[in-house]
Order: C-alpha cells, then sequence, then structure tokens
C-alpha cells in the first residue's frame, strides 16, 4: 500500500534470493531473469522466477529454464523447485504439465487482477524427473544456436518427443 524508497526497493530485490541470473540470447542480447528464491536446504526445496520479454523467442526462455534447472539440481541438493503462476499465464507450461513438472495445488480465485479473479497455481519440478529429462534435453540446447530445441518446436506443436 506503500511506495518504498528507492534503496529500500533496491535492497528488495535480493531479499530471499538465493541466485539469479540475467537471461541473454547467444548474441548477448539481455530478455529476462530468472531467480531461485526461499531456498529451504533442510527440506530441499526451492522456488523458481522466471520473467521473459514476450518478444523474443519462447526458445530462449525454454534454454534458459533448462540451463537454470540443471544448476540448481547439481549446484545444491534439492529435490524440488517450485514455480507459481496463475491463470493469466499457465498457457505458457501447459504443454509440459505431467512430463516436465506436475500442478502440485491449485489456489481457487487466488489473484485479482483486471477487475477479476483468477486462479493460482503451484507447479514443482521434481530432481529424480529432470535427471533424466536433462540427460536428452541438455544436448539438445547445446546444439541449436537459434534457441528453439525440438522439445520448444515439439512443445508449440503440442507432442511429445
Amino acid at each position: 500500500g506503500t511506495t518504498p524508497s528507492f534503496e529500500n526497493f533496491v535492497a528488495g530485490l535480493s531479499q530471499g534470493i538465493l541466485v539469479q541470473f540475467i537471461m541473454e540470447t547467444r548474441d548477448g542480447q539481455p530478455f529476462g531473469l530468472v531467480s531461485a528464491y526461499n531456498a529451504d536446504l533442510k527440506n530441499g526445496v526451492c522456488y523458481l522466477a522466471i520473467v521473459a520479454d514476450p518478444s523474443v523467442r519462447r526458445g530462449h526462455a525454454w534454454h534458459a529454464l533448462i540451463l537454470f534447472l540443471n544448476y540448481l539440481f547439481t549446484g545444491w541438493n534439492f529435490r524440488k523447485v517450485y514455480a507459481e503462476t496463475s491463470d493469466l499465464s499457465i498457457s505458457t507450461f501447459s504443454t509440459g504439465e505431467n512430463q516436465y513438472f506436475e500442478v502440485e495445488g491449485v489456489l481457487k480465485d487466488h489473484e485479482r487482477f483486471a477487475g477479476r479473479f483468477w486462479n493460482g497455481y503451484l507447479l514443482s519440478f521434481w530432481r529424480n524427473a529432470w535427471d533424466k529429462h536433462l540427460e536428452r534435453l541438455l544436448p539438445l540446447v547445446a546444439a541449436d544456436p537459434g534457441g528453439a530445441t525440438r522439445a520448444d518446436r515439439t512443445a508449440r506443436e503440442g507432442s511429445n518427443y
């Protein structure tokens, strides 16, 4: 309900953050931010946040997510990485449901925007599942300089590979 001072705003950017990176295309153009926050090392969980410029190809954000999950699962002993989203952007993730992540919870009428309430979703990426996916996905990310992997192309088409 209040506007923070510039100093408090800047301090708040890193509050609760375990690690964060600016996402860049292969030619060095920044297009977003990916963060891990609220890490609970005792229980092996953390939260993931990703924000990307919608004008940049979706494949770039997909690559960044793959690389970031690999970084989190190999750098820390996380069992799960959670992400929160809402009806406003769940369609971005819909092709990966039950393949790359699970919907662990739905918060009915959780978020108010544009004069109405929207459902919230708690998604989870499990380490044991990602270990299997990464064996297949990391070589595809490394091999595709254009930013759209076979995984991304099939996700757009709504099929598994």
